[in-house]
């Protein structure tokens, strides 16, 4: 397999234990605060009021703290995970040396992301370059290092979108691809998660030459829709569930443009994937870019997917091998350099698994057909959410 660029410069994928495909150790959101934020630091206590609207404290906003962040990551290694992929772009905090010394320091190989995120970032001038001279931008970076700092990033994105994808954020994708066919990195794109423009995306970058496998469609799982997530593993591409530990539960009108599903809901998610037989093109992950998703302030970590979600994922059938071998290290890696690795019989143990816990169904995992489409239902199948009611009910009265 082709070697990974690193912020400390080039590995071999086999120096790498599982991967967490899409993280942030620093990263700076204020701009989407939402009106009337507060300005005070955050704190444990805040944690309830935060899961109601992260964005109401600027300070959740901001993760700019290396000691923090050291501390935060250092436990991964404990945990079979040494590398980590950070999406953080310029016009949200990335800091290349900053990242560096944070590898440095704890022994995680960390791949820094470049490009542009969503429109409300872009610089001033955006616009007034074209496509090529955008997609110069990015191959510079990822051949000369960031800034004269010799760091490269060793993927694209994420490139941001928002609801209505703009003008700007169409160039960013544009040329985002063409880097992407002159460099041959992956490239992670951020959709707006309470839409389906995944498909519109997937359709702009294989139109330009894109090969499937090396797109990532992120944030998959907040809003769970079946029937879009199958079309989008129809096209090939990876599917990133990358929201584990964000179980916000919205104010009427609030910050979101929907609900949040549960940790749980994504877990049945995930082995619906896997059952169907698009594990291959499975990624999981946290999307930590909020302090209060932080283990400091409350939250789960960035531990959070290795101690309880591939547990809770293997309740649903799945083998924990197959998860911690091929979802969490040949997915990434296969990501990352465009190349498969991954034992064939592995997959065929899992598909055993997954058959035999769908003859038992004990938790109407064969139901996952028909889970909801968000956009067009109002209410949850009885049958399908019985467990995912009694989990929501529990985590309501831990919150109160």
């Amino acid at each position: 397999m082709k070697d990974l660029v690193t912020v400390t410069g080039t590995i071999s994928p086999d120096q790498c234990g599982m991967i967490l495909s899409h993280e942030h150790f620093f990263i700076d959101l204020q701009n989407q605060a939402s009106v009337g934020a507060e300005t005070r630091k955050i704190s444990r206590s805040d944690r309830k009021r935060l899961l109601s609207d992260p964005y109401c404290m600027k300070d959740d906003l901001l993760l700019d703290s290396l000691e923090l962040a050291a501390e935060e990551a250092g436990s991964l290694l404990k945990w079979g995970c040494n590398t980590v992929i950070d999406c953080t772009l310029s016009d949200i905090g990335r800091d290349p040396r900053k990242l560096r010394k944070l590898s440095e320091s704890t022994g995680l190989n960390i791949i820094m992301g470049c490009g542009w995120y969503t429109g409300d970032t872009h610089p001033p001038d955006f616009l007034q370059k074209n496509t090529a001279d955008l997609a110069e931008e990015l191959i510079s970076e990822i051949r000369n290092g960031v800034n004269g700092s010799g760091i490269c990033p060793g993927i694209i994105g994420e490139i941001g979108t928002g609801k209505e994808i703009s003008a700007g954020e169409w160039n960013a994708l544009e040329a985002a691809a063409e880097a992407q066919k002159k460099t041959g990195l992956a490239i992670q794109i951020h959709i707006y998660p309470w839409s389906r423009n995944g498909l519109a995306v997937v359709q702009k970058l294989t139109s330009l030459g894109v090969q499937p496998d090396r797109i990532v469609i992120c944030h998959s799982d907040v809003q769970l829709n079946w029937n879009y997530i199958r079309e989008l593993l129809m096209s090939g591409v990876f599917v990133e569930l990358d929201n584990f530990g964000k179980e916000f539960v919205p104010e009427v009108n609030g910050f979101a443009g929907g609900d949040f599903a549960t940790d749980r809901e994504r877990a049945m998610l995930a082995a619906k994937i896997i059952s169907e037989g698009f594990g291959s093109q499975l990624l999981l992950t946290n999307d930590i870019c909020l302090k209060c998703m932080l283990s400091r302030y409350g939250g789960n970590g960035y531990t959070h997917i290795f101690r309880n979600i591939l547990p809770m994922i293997s309740e649903y059938g799945i083998s924990e091998n197959y998860l911690r071998d091929t979802v969490m290290r040949e997915n990434p890696l296969h990501m990352l350099t465009g190349e498969k690795t991954g034992d064939p019989g592995v997959f065929s143990d899992v598909i055993i698994e997954t058959r035999r816990f769908q003859n038992s169904d004990p938790l109407h995992c064969g139901d996952l057909d028909r889970m909801p489409n968000m956009e067009e239902h109002a209410e949850y199948n009885n049958m399908l959410w019985d467990d995912v009611r009694s989990f929501r009910l529990e985590k309501n009265q831990e919150r109160k």
